[in-house]
């Protein structure tokens, strides 16, 4: 088997428009998450987190941020406090800028880690940055600031590892799957997919010593089963090493099973074609499957359990969509290498596993350069600090979005509006950064801390069905931060109540108090 070893200086010496192929992909995918502001549903709990265990030394274990379920057993924190922490780092650093260009370094390294292990395995830039993109078209939808973006680094990583591996055992190699699991067990839950990628290697050594044993009678080898079934092991052990230790897998489980989380959180919904995420899915499950069967190339039992694992996790939830695609981005790879040399588009020198050395071809080497060049300076220009001298649409230009209410708690705050607070869920999070401890939240994006009862509520009320004020009366809500395209229903029903007089709006909040509040303001659109 043909060893492909990538040497970046070889590409200084020598840049050619494969070369160049490749860092249009990565200038992409950084330009798009370093272009992208903070939304406000998940980041700024996060760092609230963050700041909580910064200050006390210790991980939050009951709730603390909302007046619903304050005092609540809640010790999720438990499974992303090594990222709350870094997030709140970044923050104290350099604000919004810090963690938006941290962010996008993550999820660039983490594409360039699959784009050196597309070419290894393919032998071909261009396939490279065709399946590298492939990925990204499947995940960009999950790149919003979160803990989960450190988790595809190191999904990457774990996945380069596994090939590596495979392709020439090395001792050191196995070290890199507990070291790696260490960090991903304490930043996000996600862990388990790494769980997943061993699975798929030991299955696939374990059926091909079957094999070889059926065939031709051989014992099986100790060789093939035991370095992933090492891994395994030692990856478990790792995983455990985590401010929960063994009940970390019952955060898992819990979400799987919760009944809010399965009914409200779309992301955790099985795809469809009625959302853009959705749609890419099923378009790339199908590009997969005819690239399988038009290759020349015979899919291993490797690639076969990597696509149906995969596959039925993304089917089951819009959450495994993106890593079906960094799974499948290097089977994608070299099997386009292989339906290309079908029709001779690309230089026919495979040999097993797809490894195929690129044609020379007609270059320019200046021109590559100046290309290169270019796609640098736009990086750098694209950086949060930079980005506003770029032509960029509104929403790309700011740091934070203008969907998170900013100017609206600031008004909230300086006005020492009487609580209690009913607000958009999608404010939650803002809110217990901006607001906290001053005010406490109704719900928030922890969809698993609330019973379905309760969003039930406050769906029901965000609609003004039924006798919603006497139910706010009930609850002691005094002041509405409502979302005027989320909440529509109470916004209206709200000015049309002699009870409920509106002291703030902009494009994105509207806040009402009871009668007999401070004076009205109107807000910076």
């Amino acid at each position: 088997m043909q060893k492909q070893v990538f040497r970046p200086r070889n590409w200084i010496a020598g840049l050619r428009i494969e070369h160049v192929w490749a860092l249009s992909v990565l200038f992409v995918i950084f330009f798009f998450a370093s272009t992208h502001p903070l939304r406000p549903h998940d980041f700024w709990w996060h760092l609230r987190a963050g700041q909580v265990i910064a200050a006390t030394g210790a991980i939050p274990t009951v709730d603390q941020f909302s007046y619903t379920m304050a005092g609540t057993p809640y010790d999720n924190f438990a499974a992303f406090w090594l990222v709350e922490l870094a997030f709140f780092g970044l923050y104290s650093l350099g604000g919004p800028a810090s963690v938006i260009f941290s962010n996008a370094v993550v999820i660039t390294a983490a594409c360039a880690v699959l784009l050196v292990l597309c070419w290894q395995v393919s032998g071909n830039w261009r396939a490279a940055a065709a399946g590298t993109f492939f990925a990204a078209l499947l995940g960009y939808n999950d790149w919003n600031v979160r803990p989960q973006d450190a988790a595809f680094l190191l999904g990457a990583i774990f996945l380069w590892a596994i090939y590596a591996y495979r392709r020439q055992p090395r001792s050191w190699l196995l070290a890199v799957f507990p070291m790696t699991m260490l960090l991903w067990a304490n930043s996000h839950g996600s862990f388990t997919v790494g769980f997943l990628m061993l699975g798929i290697w030991l299955a696939n050594a374990v059926g091909q010593a079957l094999y070889r044993r059926v065939a031709s009678g051989e014992w099986i080898s100790a060789r093939q089963v035991v370095p992933p079934a090492a891994a395994l092991g030692l990856s478990a052990m790792a995983a455990l090493v985590n401010p929960r230790g063994a009940g970390l897998i019952s955060y898992v489980g819990s979400l799987a099973a919760n009944p809010a989380v399965q009914k409200l959180a779309t992301e955790w919904a099985a795809p469809s074609f009625g959302t853009v995420s959705g749609t890419i899915f099923f378009l790339g499950l199908l590009l997969v499957v005819v690239l399988l069967v038009v290759s020349p190339l015979r899919p291993g039992l490797f690639e076969v359990l990597t696509l149906l694992l995969f596959a039925g996790l993304a089917l089951r939830t819009s959450r495994g969509i993106s890593w079906f695609g960094l799974a499948l981005a290097p089977i994608v790879s070299r099997h386009l290498v292989a339906a290309a040399n079908r029709v001779g588009s690309m230089p026919d020198r495979r040999v097993p596993e797809g490894s195929v050395r690129e044609g020379d071809g007609r270059q320019y080497p200046v021109l590559n350069y100046l290309i290169a060049a270019g796609l640098v300076v736009g990086m750098v220009f694209s950086t949060p600090w930079l980005k506003d001298r770029l032509p960029l649409p509104a929403f790309r230009r700011n740091l934070i979005s203008d969907e998170t209410p900013v100017v609206a708690t600031d008004f909230m705050k300086q006005q020492q509006l009487p609580g209690k607070l009913f607000h958009e869920m999608g404010f939650g999070s803002y809110l217990i950064w901006a607001a906290y401890p001053d005010y406490q939240v109704f719900v928030d994006p922890r969809i698993e801390l609330y019973p379905l009862s309760l969003w039930q509520e406050y769906q029901s009320l965000s609609a003004a069905e039924g006798d919603w004020q006497q139910r706010l009366v009930d609850m002691g809500v005094n002041t509405l931060m409502l979302g005027p395209k989320n909440q529509r229903g109470l916004v209206e029903a709200a000015r049309q109540s002699p009870n409920w007089r509106q002291v703030y709006t902009d494009p994105a909040a509207v806040i009402f108090i009871r009668t007999g509040g401070p004076p009205t303001a109107e807000g910076t659109p």
